[in-house]
Protein backbone atom coordinates (compact mmCIF):
# COMPACT_ATOMS: atom_id res chain seq x y z
CA UNK A 1 0.00 0.00 0.00
CA UNK A 2 1.47 3.35 -0.83
CA UNK A 3 1.95 5.49 2.26
CA UNK A 4 2.94 8.72 0.08
CA UNK A 5 0.47 11.96 0.80
CA UNK A 6 -1.44 12.60 -2.40
CA UNK A 7 -1.15 16.32 -3.47
CA UNK A 8 -3.84 18.56 -3.47
CA UNK A 9 -5.84 18.04 -6.77
CA UNK A 10 -6.57 21.38 -9.30
CA UNK A 11 -10.42 19.99 -8.35
CA UNK A 12 -10.10 20.35 -4.87
CA UNK A 13 -8.55 23.36 -4.79
CA UNK A 14 -10.98 25.10 -7.34
CA UNK A 15 -13.61 23.61 -5.05
CA UNK A 16 -12.05 25.36 -1.70
CA UNK A 17 -11.27 28.52 -3.91
CA UNK A 18 -15.65 28.46 -5.03
CA UNK A 19 -16.47 27.64 -1.58
CA UNK A 20 -13.88 30.86 -0.10
CA UNK A 21 -14.95 33.05 -2.48
CA UNK A 22 -18.93 32.75 -2.30
CA UNK A 23 -18.60 32.88 1.55
CA UNK A 24 -16.21 36.28 1.66
CA UNK A 25 -18.47 37.76 -1.26
CA UNK A 26 -21.57 36.98 0.04
CA UNK A 27 -20.46 38.39 3.88
CA UNK A 28 -19.25 41.96 2.45
CA UNK A 29 -22.92 42.01 0.62
CA UNK A 30 -24.47 41.50 3.34
CA UNK A 31 -22.57 43.54 5.44
CA UNK A 32 -23.44 46.60 3.15
CA UNK A 33 -26.75 45.53 2.87
CA UNK A 34 -27.50 45.28 6.42
CA UNK A 35 -25.35 48.26 7.39
CA UNK A 36 -25.89 50.53 4.39
CA UNK A 37 -29.68 50.60 4.99
CA UNK A 38 -29.11 51.56 8.49
CA UNK A 39 -26.51 54.37 7.42
CA UNK A 40 -29.21 56.19 4.82
CA UNK A 41 -32.06 55.74 6.95
CA UNK A 42 -30.10 57.05 10.00
CA UNK A 43 -28.48 60.39 8.16
CA UNK A 44 -32.20 60.75 6.44
CA UNK A 45 -33.59 61.33 9.70
CA UNK A 46 -35.42 58.03 9.76
CA UNK A 47 -36.67 55.80 12.24
CA UNK A 48 -34.34 52.24 11.74
CA UNK A 49 -35.98 49.20 13.23
CA UNK A 50 -33.58 45.91 13.17
CA UNK A 51 -33.93 42.99 14.82
CA UNK A 52 -31.71 41.23 17.36
CA UNK A 53 -30.58 39.11 14.79
CA UNK A 54 -30.02 41.88 11.69
CA UNK A 55 -27.91 43.47 14.42
CA UNK A 56 -26.03 40.86 15.82
CA UNK A 57 -25.59 39.41 12.19
CA UNK A 58 -23.84 43.14 11.21
CA UNK A 59 -21.33 42.95 14.21
CA UNK A 60 -20.79 39.37 12.90
CA UNK A 61 -20.23 40.28 9.78
CA UNK A 62 -18.47 43.49 10.04
CA UNK A 63 -15.84 41.90 11.72
CA UNK A 64 -15.53 39.09 9.33
CA UNK A 65 -14.70 41.24 6.73
CA UNK A 66 -12.58 43.22 8.46
CA UNK A 67 -10.27 40.20 9.61
CA UNK A 68 -10.27 38.65 5.62
CA UNK A 69 -8.89 42.15 4.85
CA UNK A 70 -6.62 42.43 7.71
CA UNK A 71 -5.05 38.57 7.28
CA UNK A 72 -5.26 39.36 3.21
CA UNK A 73 -2.97 42.37 4.03
CA UNK A 74 -0.68 40.11 6.20
CA UNK A 75 0.99 38.86 3.11
CA UNK A 76 2.77 39.89 0.44
CA UNK A 77 2.37 37.77 -2.42
CA UNK A 78 4.87 39.83 -4.84
CA UNK A 79 5.09 38.68 -8.64
CA UNK A 80 8.85 38.44 -8.24
CA UNK A 81 9.36 35.24 -10.26
CA UNK A 82 7.23 32.91 -12.86
CA UNK A 83 6.88 29.44 -13.91
CA UNK A 84 7.49 28.92 -17.33
CA UNK A 85 6.81 25.43 -19.70
CA UNK A 86 8.88 25.56 -22.88
CA UNK A 87 10.03 23.21 -25.51
CA UNK A 88 13.54 22.54 -26.06
CA UNK A 89 15.00 24.11 -29.34
CA UNK A 90 16.08 20.36 -30.41
CA UNK A 91 13.04 18.48 -30.01
CA UNK A 92 12.08 16.28 -26.83
CA UNK A 93 10.69 17.03 -23.82
CA UNK A 94 8.90 19.96 -22.34
CA UNK A 95 10.99 21.84 -19.54
CA UNK A 96 10.31 24.02 -16.83
CA UNK A 97 12.33 27.29 -15.78
CA UNK A 98 11.66 30.08 -13.48
CA UNK A 99 12.50 33.72 -14.94
CA UNK A 100 12.69 36.61 -12.47
CA UNK A 101 9.95 39.37 -13.04
CA UNK A 102 10.33 43.24 -11.79
CA UNK A 103 8.76 42.86 -8.05
CA UNK A 104 5.46 44.43 -7.97
CA UNK A 105 4.78 47.40 -5.46
CA UNK A 106 3.68 47.88 -2.10
CA UNK A 107 -0.12 48.06 -3.02
CA UNK A 108 -0.50 45.45 -5.78
CA UNK A 109 1.31 42.90 -3.72
CA UNK A 110 -0.72 43.35 -0.76
CA UNK A 111 -4.09 43.69 -2.96
CA UNK A 112 -2.85 40.44 -4.64
CA UNK A 113 -2.54 38.93 -1.25
CA UNK A 114 -6.08 39.61 -0.76
CA UNK A 115 -6.82 38.37 -3.75
CA UNK A 116 -5.94 34.87 -3.15
CA UNK A 117 -7.45 35.02 0.24
CA UNK A 118 -10.37 35.65 -1.47
CA UNK A 119 -10.26 33.54 -3.81
CA UNK A 120 -9.84 35.18 -6.68
CA UNK A 121 -6.50 34.04 -7.24
CA UNK A 122 -5.22 30.47 -6.96
CA UNK A 123 -2.20 29.42 -4.68
CA UNK A 124 -0.89 27.31 -6.83
CA UNK A 125 2.03 28.46 -9.67
CA UNK A 126 0.52 28.13 -13.41
CA UNK A 127 3.49 27.53 -15.80
CA UNK A 128 2.98 30.04 -18.76
CA UNK A 129 3.92 28.51 -22.14
CA UNK A 130 6.12 30.07 -24.08
CA UNK A 131 9.23 29.26 -26.87
CA UNK A 132 12.91 29.02 -26.68
CA UNK A 133 12.94 31.76 -29.69
CA UNK A 134 10.80 34.50 -27.39
CA UNK A 135 12.48 37.17 -25.92
CA UNK A 136 9.39 38.68 -24.02
CA UNK A 137 9.66 39.10 -20.58
CA UNK A 138 6.48 36.80 -18.92
CA UNK A 139 3.80 39.44 -17.91
CA UNK A 140 0.99 39.23 -15.26
CA UNK A 141 -1.85 37.78 -16.95
CA UNK A 142 -5.19 38.90 -17.15
CA UNK A 143 -7.13 37.15 -14.27
CA UNK A 144 -4.53 38.55 -11.99
CA UNK A 145 -5.48 41.89 -12.96
CA UNK A 146 -9.46 41.07 -12.56
CA UNK A 147 -8.20 39.48 -9.19
CA UNK A 148 -6.83 42.88 -8.05
CA UNK A 149 -9.61 44.87 -9.35
CA UNK A 150 -11.87 42.61 -7.02
CA UNK A 151 -9.92 42.97 -4.30
CA UNK A 152 -10.23 46.98 -4.20
CA UNK A 153 -13.91 46.43 -5.02
CA UNK A 154 -14.18 44.44 -1.63
CA UNK A 155 -11.63 46.62 0.21
CA UNK A 156 -13.26 49.59 -1.13
CA UNK A 157 -17.05 48.66 0.10
CA UNK A 158 -15.85 47.26 3.90
CA UNK A 159 -13.99 51.21 3.90
CA UNK A 160 -16.96 53.09 2.43
CA UNK A 161 -19.65 51.43 4.43
CA UNK A 162 -17.60 51.38 8.13
CA UNK A 163 -16.37 54.22 7.42
CA UNK A 164 -20.38 56.02 6.54
CA UNK A 165 -20.98 54.79 9.99
CA UNK A 166 -18.58 55.55 11.93
CA UNK A 167 -19.05 59.31 10.59
CA UNK A 168 -22.21 59.21 11.95
CA UNK A 169 -21.40 57.95 15.07
CA UNK A 170 -19.19 61.27 15.67
CA UNK A 171 -21.83 63.35 13.98
CA UNK A 172 -25.20 62.57 15.50
CA UNK A 173 -26.11 62.51 19.19
CA UNK A 174 -28.29 59.71 18.76
CA UNK A 175 -27.93 56.31 16.37
CA UNK A 176 -29.13 53.80 15.71
CA UNK A 177 -27.52 50.81 17.82
CA UNK A 178 -26.60 48.31 14.79
CA UNK A 179 -24.74 52.00 13.23
CA UNK A 180 -22.74 52.35 16.92
CA UNK A 181 -21.60 49.11 17.51
CA UNK A 182 -20.46 48.58 14.00
CA UNK A 183 -18.69 51.79 13.81
CA UNK A 184 -16.83 51.26 17.00
CA UNK A 185 -16.28 47.09 15.38
CA UNK A 186 -15.15 48.51 11.91
CA UNK A 187 -12.60 50.98 13.70
CA UNK A 188 -10.91 48.35 15.43
CA UNK A 189 -10.59 46.04 12.25
CA UNK A 190 -9.41 49.13 10.15
CA UNK A 191 -6.49 49.57 12.28
CA UNK A 192 -5.75 46.04 12.44
CA UNK A 193 -5.75 46.09 8.73
CA UNK A 194 -3.76 49.08 8.51
CA UNK A 195 -0.85 47.64 11.12
CA UNK A 196 -1.06 44.57 8.61
CA UNK A 197 -0.82 46.79 5.73
CA UNK A 198 1.90 48.76 6.89
CA UNK A 199 2.93 47.57 9.58
CA UNK A 200 3.97 43.23 8.25
CA UNK A 201 6.12 43.07 5.14
CA UNK A 202 6.43 39.05 5.04
CA UNK A 203 7.30 38.79 1.13
CA UNK A 204 5.97 35.88 -0.23
CA UNK A 205 6.61 35.41 -3.97
CA UNK A 206 4.93 32.87 -6.58
CA UNK A 207 7.09 30.59 -6.25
Amino acid sequence: MDSTPSSTTPLSETAQRIVTLVLTVLAAVLYAVILGIAVVKSAMGQDVVFTDGAIKAARVLGGLVGSVVSAGFAGSWRFSSVQLSTQHPMGGRAVTAWSSLKPSSRFKSKLASLARALGFLSRRSVPVRTTPESSEEPTESESSTTATVMAVLYVGVYLLVGMAAFVLVLVKAEVPEVVDSSAWVWLGTVIASAYTYFGIDSQVSSS
